[in-house]
């Protein structure tokens, strides 16, 4: 079976966002993939955390990943499974891990699914 896999960049979180990115699940997609764009990567290491924000549940984390260069900026790249996604709006939580192990959540970066 063919890995179906849709894409998304969110750019990073502006203040007073406008529109909300959209990503569009086609029937059969089975892998999301999503690239963060940071704002700051001063961190050793990220984690990200995609959340539902209706019930304020956590449906998936990342291991701990780092930052790639990205053109001007640095970027992470997460994949889950696309059956995590309805209709509606999430967040992608991304946590900075500090060199001493603490993690501090840097910024969310909602979307939104259509099918």
């Amino acid at each position: 079976a063919e890995e179906a896999v849709v894409s998304l960049i969110l750019p990073p979180p502006l203040r007073g966002a406008g529109k909300i990115p959209t990503l569009s699940l086609k029937p059969g997609t089975n892998q999301v993939t999503v690239q963060l764009q940071l704002e700051a990567a001063d961190y050793s290491g990220y984690r990200v955390s995609l959340i539902d924000p209706a019930s304020n549940q956590m449906l998936w984390r990342s291991g701990n990943l780092k930052a790639s260069k990205n053109g001007a900026g640095k970027a992470i790249v997460v994949d889950f499974a696309a059956h995590l996604l309805q209709p509606r709006n999430y967040i992608l939580q991304v946590s900075g891990i500090a060199s001493n192990g603490k993690s501090e959540v840097m910024s969310d970066y909602p979307f939104r699914v259509v099918k």
